[in-house]
């Protein structure tokens, strides 16, 4: 019995090959491919699906990782930024004041340019106050009287006493160049305002939501540099 099922198996070979070689290639392609999907189950369509899922989880990983990257960088620039010391140019501040005590008469004139906030060091910023307090007192303005009006205030010793304004006096270069240094002291002075609104425009960016309040408050702000 097992012999002539055998034999049926192999007569009946030929005839499906033959049956086969009849069908066309592309119709042959397709019954191909519905066999094999029905044998897998689809199980190659899930895995290619769960291979583009991956991917595309990788590609917003990369994305988050990169922002994040990117936040982190910015974090640390503003740090360094705000770590550094502000514009100034204390070399020039000290030319200011050495300048009028070396040529009293340029004091009317460099009042013109610079007023107190315009100093980055509070001991120059004393020193120029107690200028415009002589001036405004109507008296002469020398290495003297400059020591006598700090010390009514309580401002002498932090200035460094009557031994650092000779050494402000002794250590100017020359008097002729006084609005030279005076713009230079107020250039640096309009960084470190520019710097404040800055600051601002960015606390207020983060906090308001009247994006035309911010914008006409910062063209204020800027024009009043």
């Amino acid at each position: 019995m097992g012999d002539v099922q055998t034999d049926s198996t192999q007569q009946e070979a030929p005839q499906r090959a033959e049956r086969l070689s009849l069908i066309p290639d592309r119709d042959l392609v397709g019954i191909i491919r519905r066999f094999a999907y029905e044998k897998t189950g689809g199980i190659i369509e899930r895995l290619v699906r769960n291979v583009e899922a991956a991917r595309g989880e990788a590609n917003r990983f990369e994305a988050l990782w990169k922002q994040l990257h990117d936040s982190q960088s910015a974090g640390r620039h503003a740090k360094e930024l705000l770590d550094k010391r502000p514009p100034a140019n204390l070399d020039a501040e000290l030319a200011v004041l050495g300048s009028v005590l070396f040529m009293p008469t340029c004091f009317p004139s460099l009042r013109t340019i610079l007023e107190p906030d315009d100093f980055y060091c509070v001991q120059n910023k004393a020193i120029f106050q107690r200028m415009l307090a002589l001036e405004q007192k109507k008296k002469p303005i020398d290495t003297l009287l400059l020591a006598e009006s700090l010390r009514q205030s309580g401002e002498l010793e932090m200035v460094g006493g009557s031994v650092r304004l000779a050494e402000i006096l002794e250590g100017c270069p020359t008097a002729r160049n006084f609005v030279y240094y005076a713009n230079l002291v107020k250039a640096e002075a309009r960084k470190r305002r520019l710097i404040r609104v800055a600051m601002w425009t960015l606390k207020r960016a983060h906090d308001a939501d009247d994006v035309e309040t911010i914008e006409s408050e910062l063209k204020e702000r800027i024009a009043a540099l």
